[in-house]
Protein backbone atom coordinates (compact mmCIF):
# COMPACT_ATOMS: atom_id res chain seq x y z
CA UNK A 1 0.00 0.00 0.00
CA UNK A 2 1.31 3.42 -0.89
CA UNK A 3 1.65 5.79 2.07
CA UNK A 4 -0.63 8.83 2.44
CA UNK A 5 2.42 11.08 2.40
CA UNK A 6 3.58 9.73 -0.94
CA UNK A 7 0.15 10.16 -2.53
CA UNK A 8 -0.09 13.76 -1.29
CA UNK A 9 3.37 14.44 -2.75
CA UNK A 10 2.08 13.19 -6.12
CA UNK A 11 -0.98 15.41 -5.96
CA UNK A 12 1.27 18.34 -5.06
CA UNK A 13 3.56 17.68 -8.04
CA UNK A 14 0.54 17.82 -10.34
CA UNK A 15 -0.39 21.25 -8.83
CA UNK A 16 -4.04 20.35 -8.22
CA UNK A 17 -6.03 23.25 -6.71
CA UNK A 18 -9.33 21.74 -5.57
CA UNK A 19 -11.51 21.76 -2.42
CA UNK A 20 -10.48 19.35 0.37
CA UNK A 21 -13.37 16.95 -0.36
CA UNK A 22 -12.25 16.66 -3.98
CA UNK A 23 -8.64 16.01 -2.96
CA UNK A 24 -9.83 13.24 -0.65
CA UNK A 25 -11.75 11.55 -3.49
CA UNK A 26 -8.65 11.77 -5.71
CA UNK A 27 -6.52 10.38 -2.88
CA UNK A 28 -8.82 7.37 -2.49
CA UNK A 29 -8.83 6.67 -6.24
CA UNK A 30 -5.03 6.71 -6.39
CA UNK A 31 -4.80 4.42 -3.34
CA UNK A 32 -7.07 1.87 -5.02
CA UNK A 33 -4.96 2.04 -8.18
CA UNK A 34 -1.86 1.17 -6.21
CA UNK A 35 -3.65 -1.57 -4.28
CA UNK A 36 -4.50 -3.25 -7.57
CA UNK A 37 -0.77 -3.54 -8.32
CA UNK A 38 0.06 -5.65 -5.26
CA UNK A 39 0.09 -8.93 -7.25
CA UNK A 40 2.43 -7.56 -9.87
CA UNK A 41 5.92 -9.11 -9.66
CA UNK A 42 8.32 -7.10 -7.54
CA UNK A 43 10.93 -7.26 -10.28
CA UNK A 44 9.07 -4.84 -12.63
CA UNK A 45 11.39 -2.44 -14.30
CA UNK A 46 11.79 1.26 -13.72
CA UNK A 47 10.10 1.79 -17.12
CA UNK A 48 7.08 -0.21 -15.97
CA UNK A 49 6.91 1.81 -12.75
CA UNK A 50 6.92 5.03 -14.72
CA UNK A 51 4.13 3.66 -16.89
CA UNK A 52 2.11 2.88 -13.78
CA UNK A 53 2.82 6.38 -12.45
CA UNK A 54 1.74 7.85 -15.75
CA UNK A 55 -1.48 5.79 -15.60
CA UNK A 56 -2.20 7.10 -12.12
CA UNK A 57 -1.54 10.65 -13.28
CA UNK A 58 -3.89 10.12 -16.23
CA UNK A 59 -6.63 8.84 -13.92
CA UNK A 60 -6.02 11.84 -11.68
CA UNK A 61 -6.35 14.25 -14.60
CA UNK A 62 -9.67 12.70 -15.66
CA UNK A 63 -10.98 13.05 -12.12
CA UNK A 64 -9.99 16.72 -11.96
CA UNK A 65 -11.55 17.49 -15.34
CA UNK A 66 -14.70 15.65 -14.32
CA UNK A 67 -14.87 17.64 -11.10
CA UNK A 68 -14.52 20.95 -12.98
CA UNK A 69 -17.26 19.88 -15.40
CA UNK A 70 -19.60 19.04 -12.52
CA UNK A 71 -18.94 22.46 -10.95
CA UNK A 72 -19.87 24.19 -14.21
CA UNK A 73 -23.03 22.18 -14.69
CA UNK A 74 -24.33 22.57 -11.14
CA UNK A 75 -23.62 26.30 -10.53
CA UNK A 76 -27.12 27.85 -10.42
CA UNK A 77 -27.89 30.68 -12.84
CA UNK A 78 -28.25 34.19 -11.45
CA UNK A 79 -31.39 36.22 -12.13
CA UNK A 80 -32.16 39.93 -11.60
CA UNK A 81 -34.97 38.92 -9.24
CA UNK A 82 -32.36 37.75 -6.72
CA UNK A 83 -30.95 41.26 -6.39
CA UNK A 84 -34.44 42.74 -6.39
CA UNK A 85 -35.37 40.52 -3.44
CA UNK A 86 -32.06 41.31 -1.67
CA UNK A 87 -32.70 45.07 -1.72
CA UNK A 88 -36.49 45.33 -1.68
CA UNK A 89 -36.58 46.52 1.96
CA UNK A 90 -33.55 48.82 1.74
CA UNK A 91 -34.35 52.53 2.10
CA UNK A 92 -30.86 54.09 2.29
CA UNK A 93 -28.30 54.06 -0.53
CA UNK A 94 -24.79 55.51 -0.60
CA UNK A 95 -22.80 55.51 -3.83
CA UNK A 96 -20.06 57.45 -5.60
CA UNK A 97 -18.86 58.17 -9.13
CA UNK A 98 -15.32 57.86 -10.45
CA UNK A 99 -13.94 58.55 -13.92
CA UNK A 100 -12.83 54.93 -13.96
CA UNK A 101 -11.85 52.15 -11.54
CA UNK A 102 -9.42 53.49 -8.96
CA UNK A 103 -9.69 57.12 -10.14
CA UNK A 104 -10.46 60.06 -7.86
CA UNK A 105 -14.04 60.46 -6.64
CA UNK A 106 -15.89 62.95 -8.83
CA UNK A 107 -19.28 62.75 -7.10
CA UNK A 108 -20.78 61.16 -3.99
CA UNK A 109 -24.48 60.71 -3.25
CA UNK A 110 -26.80 59.65 -0.44
CA UNK A 111 -30.43 58.74 -1.14
CA UNK A 112 -33.17 57.92 1.36
CA UNK A 113 -36.76 56.74 0.85
CA UNK A 114 -39.59 56.86 3.38
CA UNK A 115 -41.31 53.65 4.59
CA UNK A 116 -43.84 53.98 1.74
CA UNK A 117 -41.11 53.98 -0.90
CA UNK A 118 -41.35 57.71 -1.68
CA UNK A 119 -38.15 59.70 -2.20
CA UNK A 120 -37.40 61.59 1.01
CA UNK A 121 -33.85 62.96 0.96
CA UNK A 122 -31.06 63.35 -1.58
CA UNK A 123 -27.60 64.81 -1.06
CA UNK A 124 -24.90 65.02 -3.72
CA UNK A 125 -21.32 66.28 -3.27
CA UNK A 126 -19.74 67.52 -6.52
CA UNK A 127 -16.07 67.40 -5.55
CA UNK A 128 -14.64 68.60 -8.84
CA UNK A 129 -16.49 71.94 -8.77
CA UNK A 130 -16.81 72.16 -4.95
CA UNK A 131 -20.61 72.26 -4.96
CA UNK A 132 -23.14 70.51 -2.71
CA UNK A 133 -26.82 69.85 -3.44
CA UNK A 134 -29.47 68.68 -0.99
CA UNK A 135 -33.14 68.03 -1.75
CA UNK A 136 -36.27 67.20 0.23
CA UNK A 137 -40.00 67.97 -0.07
CA UNK A 138 -39.50 69.51 -3.55
CA UNK A 139 -37.14 72.15 -2.09
CA UNK A 140 -33.60 72.25 -3.47
CA UNK A 141 -30.59 73.67 -1.62
CA UNK A 142 -27.60 74.35 -3.85
CA UNK A 143 -24.38 75.47 -2.20
CA UNK A 144 -21.54 76.80 -4.35
CA UNK A 145 -18.77 76.69 -1.79
CA UNK A 146 -16.24 78.35 -4.05
CA UNK A 147 -18.60 81.33 -4.57
CA UNK A 148 -19.91 81.43 -0.97
CA UNK A 149 -23.49 81.24 -2.20
CA UNK A 150 -26.38 79.04 -1.06
CA UNK A 151 -29.56 79.04 -3.15
CA UNK A 152 -32.80 77.62 -1.77
CA UNK A 153 -35.62 77.27 -4.29
CA UNK A 154 -38.60 75.29 -5.53
CA UNK A 155 -38.41 74.29 -9.18
CA UNK A 156 -40.44 71.41 -10.61
CA UNK A 157 -38.04 70.90 -13.48
CA UNK A 158 -35.09 70.57 -11.12
CA UNK A 159 -37.09 68.30 -8.83
CA UNK A 160 -37.86 66.05 -11.81
CA UNK A 161 -34.12 65.81 -12.51
CA UNK A 162 -33.42 64.88 -8.89
CA UNK A 163 -36.08 62.18 -8.92
CA UNK A 164 -34.75 60.79 -12.18
CA UNK A 165 -31.17 60.77 -10.87
CA UNK A 166 -32.20 58.93 -7.69
CA UNK A 167 -34.34 56.37 -9.50
CA UNK A 168 -31.74 55.84 -12.24
CA UNK A 169 -28.84 55.30 -9.85
CA UNK A 170 -30.25 53.60 -6.79
CA UNK A 171 -30.21 49.85 -7.53
CA UNK A 172 -33.83 49.23 -6.55
CA UNK A 173 -35.27 51.53 -9.21
CA UNK A 174 -32.44 50.99 -11.70
CA UNK A 175 -33.37 47.32 -12.05
CA UNK A 176 -37.01 48.21 -12.60
CA UNK A 177 -35.92 50.67 -15.27
CA UNK A 178 -33.87 47.94 -16.97
CA UNK A 179 -36.78 45.51 -16.95
CA UNK A 180 -39.08 48.09 -18.57
CA UNK A 181 -36.53 48.78 -21.32
CA UNK A 182 -35.95 45.06 -21.84
CA UNK A 183 -39.68 44.47 -22.42
CA UNK A 184 -39.65 47.23 -25.04
CA UNK A 185 -36.59 45.71 -26.71
CA UNK A 186 -34.45 48.81 -26.07
CA UNK A 187 -31.74 46.92 -24.15
CA UNK A 188 -30.01 43.57 -24.29
CA UNK A 189 -28.96 41.92 -21.01
CA UNK A 190 -26.22 39.26 -21.10
CA UNK A 191 -25.15 37.28 -18.03
CA UNK A 192 -21.56 36.09 -17.76
CA UNK A 193 -20.98 32.42 -16.89
CA UNK A 194 -19.54 31.49 -13.49
CA UNK A 195 -17.55 28.40 -12.60
CA UNK A 196 -17.81 28.63 -8.80
CA UNK A 197 -20.50 30.04 -6.51
CA UNK A 198 -18.05 32.38 -4.77
CA UNK A 199 -17.07 34.14 -8.00
CA UNK A 200 -18.47 37.68 -8.52
CA UNK A 201 -21.64 37.87 -10.58
CA UNK A 202 -21.47 40.04 -13.68
CA UNK A 203 -23.93 41.01 -16.38
CA UNK A 204 -23.78 43.44 -19.29
CA UNK A 205 -26.53 45.77 -20.51
CA UNK A 206 -26.38 47.15 -24.06
CA UNK A 207 -28.52 50.22 -24.79
CA UNK A 208 -29.70 51.24 -28.21
CA UNK A 209 -28.91 54.88 -29.16
CA UNK A 210 -31.08 57.48 -27.39
CA UNK A 211 -32.41 55.05 -24.76
CA UNK A 212 -29.85 55.37 -21.95
CA UNK A 213 -31.54 58.54 -20.69
CA UNK A 214 -35.03 59.02 -22.07
CA UNK A 215 -35.42 62.31 -23.92
CA UNK A 216 -31.71 62.92 -24.48
CA UNK A 217 -29.89 62.21 -27.74
CA UNK A 218 -27.08 59.81 -26.85
CA UNK A 219 -24.97 57.14 -28.58
CA UNK A 220 -25.26 53.45 -27.82
CA UNK A 221 -24.24 52.76 -24.22
CA UNK A 222 -23.02 49.78 -22.24
CA UNK A 223 -23.16 49.05 -18.52
CA UNK A 224 -21.35 46.20 -16.76
CA UNK A 225 -22.90 45.36 -13.38
CA UNK A 226 -20.91 43.63 -10.63
CA UNK A 227 -22.95 41.80 -7.98
CA UNK A 228 -21.76 40.37 -4.69
CA UNK A 229 -22.28 36.56 -4.90
CA UNK A 230 -23.28 36.28 -1.23
CA UNK A 231 -25.53 39.29 -0.55
CA UNK A 232 -26.69 39.57 -4.23
CA UNK A 233 -26.36 43.37 -3.92
CA UNK A 234 -24.86 45.50 -6.69
CA UNK A 235 -21.36 46.64 -5.81
CA UNK A 236 -20.31 48.48 -8.98
CA UNK A 237 -21.56 49.62 -12.38
CA UNK A 238 -19.09 50.54 -15.16
CA UNK A 239 -20.63 52.79 -17.82
CA UNK A 240 -19.26 52.96 -21.37
CA UNK A 241 -20.36 55.15 -24.30
CA UNK A 242 -19.88 54.25 -27.94
CA UNK A 243 -17.60 56.51 -29.98
CA UNK A 244 -16.55 55.82 -33.56
CA UNK A 245 -17.73 52.23 -33.38
CA UNK A 246 -16.13 51.24 -30.06
CA UNK A 247 -17.02 51.70 -26.40
CA UNK A 248 -14.89 54.18 -24.48
CA UNK A 249 -14.72 54.84 -20.77
CA UNK A 250 -15.69 53.76 -18.29
CA UNK A 251 -17.26 55.91 -15.63
CA UNK A 252 -17.62 53.83 -12.49
CA UNK A 253 -20.45 53.97 -9.95
CA UNK A 254 -19.50 52.26 -6.68
CA UNK A 255 -22.09 51.30 -4.08
CA UNK A 256 -20.41 51.91 -0.76
CA UNK A 257 -23.03 50.75 1.72
CA UNK A 258 -26.70 49.91 2.06
CA UNK A 259 -29.23 50.79 4.77
CA UNK A 260 -26.97 53.11 6.77
CA UNK A 261 -29.38 55.79 8.11
CA UNK A 262 -28.23 59.40 8.39
CA UNK A 263 -29.52 62.17 10.59
CA UNK A 264 -32.02 64.49 8.91
CA UNK A 265 -29.67 67.42 9.63
CA UNK A 266 -27.24 65.94 7.10
CA UNK A 267 -29.67 67.06 4.38
CA UNK A 268 -30.04 70.67 5.62
CA UNK A 269 -27.18 72.69 4.15
CA UNK A 270 -28.12 75.89 5.98
CA UNK A 271 -26.82 74.17 9.12
CA UNK A 272 -23.35 73.91 7.56
CA UNK A 273 -22.70 77.26 5.87
CA UNK A 274 -20.63 79.90 7.61
CA UNK A 275 -21.78 83.45 8.34
CA UNK A 276 -20.03 84.85 5.26
CA UNK A 277 -22.13 82.74 2.85
CA UNK A 278 -24.89 84.60 0.99
CA UNK A 279 -28.13 82.63 1.48
CA UNK A 280 -30.66 83.38 -1.27
CA UNK A 281 -34.07 81.83 -0.54
CA UNK A 282 -36.91 82.20 -3.07
CA UNK A 283 -39.25 79.65 -1.46
CA UNK A 284 -42.65 81.24 -0.85
CA UNK A 285 -42.00 84.33 -3.01
CA UNK A 286 -44.79 85.36 -5.38
CA UNK A 287 -42.97 84.65 -8.64
CA UNK A 288 -44.58 83.99 -12.01
CA UNK A 289 -48.34 83.65 -12.44
CA UNK A 290 -50.77 81.12 -10.98
CA UNK A 291 -52.02 78.71 -13.64
CA UNK A 292 -55.46 78.11 -12.16
CA UNK A 293 -57.70 76.33 -14.67
CA UNK A 294 -55.77 77.56 -17.70
CA UNK A 295 -54.16 75.06 -20.04
CA UNK A 296 -50.37 74.93 -20.35
CA UNK A 297 -50.60 76.78 -23.69
CA UNK A 298 -52.90 79.53 -22.36
CA UNK A 299 -50.86 80.20 -19.20
CA UNK A 300 -47.68 80.33 -21.29
CA UNK A 301 -49.15 83.04 -23.53
CA UNK A 302 -50.43 84.94 -20.48
CA UNK A 303 -47.03 84.87 -18.73
CA UNK A 304 -45.21 86.21 -21.79
CA UNK A 305 -47.85 88.84 -22.53
CA UNK A 306 -47.95 90.23 -18.96
CA UNK A 307 -44.15 90.20 -18.71
CA UNK A 308 -43.81 92.21 -21.94
CA UNK A 309 -46.55 94.64 -20.90
CA UNK A 310 -44.85 95.28 -17.54
CA UNK A 311 -41.54 95.79 -19.34
CA UNK A 312 -43.08 98.21 -21.82
CA UNK A 313 -44.76 100.12 -18.92
CA UNK A 314 -41.35 100.29 -17.22
CA UNK A 315 -42.73 98.43 -14.20
CA UNK A 316 -39.44 96.63 -13.82
CA UNK A 317 -40.11 95.08 -10.40
CA UNK A 318 -43.30 93.47 -11.73
CA UNK A 319 -41.55 92.24 -14.86
CA UNK A 320 -38.87 90.58 -12.73
CA UNK A 321 -41.48 88.92 -10.50
CA UNK A 322 -43.39 87.52 -13.47
CA UNK A 323 -40.19 86.24 -15.05
CA UNK A 324 -38.99 84.59 -11.86
CA UNK A 325 -35.41 83.89 -10.79
CA UNK A 326 -33.48 81.37 -8.74
CA UNK A 327 -30.26 83.21 -7.98
CA UNK A 328 -29.02 86.76 -7.26
CA UNK A 329 -27.09 86.81 -10.54
CA UNK A 330 -30.14 85.89 -12.61
CA UNK A 331 -32.20 88.56 -10.89
CA UNK A 332 -29.49 91.16 -11.51
CA UNK A 333 -29.07 90.23 -15.18
CA UNK A 334 -32.83 90.37 -15.75
CA UNK A 335 -33.06 93.79 -14.07
CA UNK A 336 -30.21 95.14 -16.19
CA UNK A 337 -31.89 93.88 -19.39
CA UNK A 338 -35.32 95.42 -18.85
CA UNK A 339 -33.99 98.71 -17.48
CA UNK A 340 -31.34 99.29 -20.13
CA UNK A 341 -33.51 98.37 -23.13
CA UNK A 342 -36.65 100.33 -24.04
CA UNK A 343 -39.48 98.15 -25.32
CA UNK A 344 -41.88 100.31 -27.35
CA UNK A 345 -44.24 97.81 -29.01
CA UNK A 346 -45.31 94.15 -28.96
CA UNK A 347 -45.70 93.38 -32.65
CA UNK A 348 -46.59 89.68 -32.39
CA UNK A 349 -46.70 86.87 -29.84
CA UNK A 350 -46.33 83.52 -31.57
CA UNK A 351 -47.89 80.19 -30.60
CA UNK A 352 -46.40 78.10 -27.78
CA UNK A 353 -44.37 75.09 -28.95
CA UNK A 354 -42.41 72.31 -27.26
CA UNK A 355 -38.69 73.02 -26.79
CA UNK A 356 -35.82 70.75 -27.78
CA UNK A 357 -34.93 68.14 -25.10
CA UNK A 358 -33.89 68.25 -22.33
CA UNK A 359 -35.80 71.54 -21.81
CA UNK A 360 -39.34 71.23 -20.53
CA UNK A 361 -42.32 73.54 -20.56
CA UNK A 362 -43.09 75.59 -23.69
CA UNK A 363 -41.34 78.28 -25.73
CA UNK A 364 -42.77 81.30 -27.59
CA UNK A 365 -41.14 83.46 -30.27
CA UNK A 366 -42.19 87.11 -30.20
CA UNK A 367 -41.61 90.02 -32.59
CA UNK A 368 -40.80 93.14 -30.57
CA UNK A 369 -40.00 96.79 -31.32
CA UNK A 370 -37.24 98.54 -29.39
CA UNK A 371 -36.02 102.13 -29.38
CA UNK A 372 -32.31 102.83 -29.06
CA UNK A 373 -31.02 106.41 -29.23
CA UNK A 374 -34.25 107.53 -30.88
CA UNK A 375 -34.05 104.80 -33.54
CA UNK A 376 -36.67 102.07 -33.72
CA UNK A 377 -35.69 98.53 -34.61
CA UNK A 378 -37.57 95.23 -34.73
CA UNK A 379 -36.21 92.01 -33.30
CA UNK A 380 -37.42 88.46 -32.61
CA UNK A 381 -36.89 86.99 -29.15
CA UNK A 382 -37.76 83.58 -27.75
CA UNK A 383 -39.08 83.07 -24.22
CA UNK A 384 -39.03 79.80 -22.29
CA UNK A 385 -41.90 79.28 -19.83
CA UNK A 386 -41.91 76.44 -17.31
CA UNK A 387 -43.39 75.56 -13.93
CA UNK A 388 -41.58 76.63 -10.78
CA UNK A 389 -43.46 74.23 -8.49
Amino acid sequence: MKSDKQIEMLIGRLQIKSPQATRERIHTRIQKTWDQSVNVRKSFSIRQFRAKLALAAAVLSVLVLSTRWVDLSTTPAYGLQETELAIEDIRHFHFLLRDGPGEEIEREAWVEYDPNGQLKYVRVEFYRVDHVMAWSDDVTQYWKKNERELRVFEDQQYTDKIRFFAHRRDPKHALGYLRALEVKGDVQIDFQDRVHLDEPISFTVLYEPNTYVIGLPQPAMKEIFSVDPISKRITRVDVYSQKEGSFGGPQTWEYVDYNQPLDAAFFVLENEVSADVNVFNTVGLDLGLAQGNLSDEDITVKVVKEFLEAWMAQDYARAIEISGYDSPRRKQRLGDTVQNTTLTDIVEIGPPVLPEPPLRGLVISCTLEFTTDGTKQTDTQTFHVRKFE
